[in-house]
């Protein structure tokens, strides 16, 4: 790929995770590389473009939802605090002895899994399948960085070695609090 690649971006979804897992046809259909994004619905009706992947066709997007969902209703993912309902957000972080302890105390664990249910209820995931031969990796890192995704930390703070035209076409999770978070410059059409 080179600088002047041009894409028109057609986002899929909405799609709840737990539906999107769920549905035998979407599972057929997205059985290939892409990248997708995560949309939360945050309590108070707003929305945040939370986080930015990629599927590079092993898995395939559909695979990668899968293992998105699996991990975070076993606790191995950061929950928000908005989604916690002692409004703490949740870092399964093994150098700490609170995630142990949390962990090991059924009680305390099953509170973390009812929040993690109620986080993984309010994203909505969007794909979109890119077209063959298109390095999904260099997609991503462009989408880190105009995108600038809540839930990830890296890949956001610096332009991508290259830098593709991405014209995002009538994306419906476009809300102003998204387009608030996005880079200037991003283009939709």
């Amino acid at each position: 790929m080179d600088d002047s690649e041009k894409f028109v971006v057609e986002w899929d979804g909405p799609y709840g995770l737990s539906a999107f897992i769920a549905d035998p046809a979407l599972k057929e259909r997205f059985d290939k590389p892409g990248v997708y994004i995560w949309i939360e619905t945050l309590p108070d009706g707003t929305c945040r473009l939370s986080y930015v992947g990629r599927a590079t066709g092993r898995p395939t997007l559909w695979k990668r939802q899968m293992q998105h969902y699996a991990s975070m209703v076993g606790g191995l993912y950061t929950i928000p605090k908005e989604f916690r309902a002692d409004g703490t957000t949740w870092v399964p972080d093994w150098t700490k002895q609170e995630t142990a302890c949390t962990l090991l105390d059924r009680a305390k664990f099953a509170a973390v899994i009812d929040d993690a249910f109620r986080y993984a209820g309010a994203c909505q995931v969007y794909l979109w399948a890119v077209p063959p031969g298109t390095d999904v990796r260099i997609v991503e890192r462009n989408l880190l960085y105009d995108f600038q995704p809540t839930g990830t930390d890296w890949g956001k703070g610096f332009s991508p070695g290259t830098r593709l035209m991405l014209c995002h076409r009538a994306p419906i999770w476009l809300t102003p609090e998204v387009r608030a978070q996005v880079r200037s410059g991003v283009l939709f059409v």
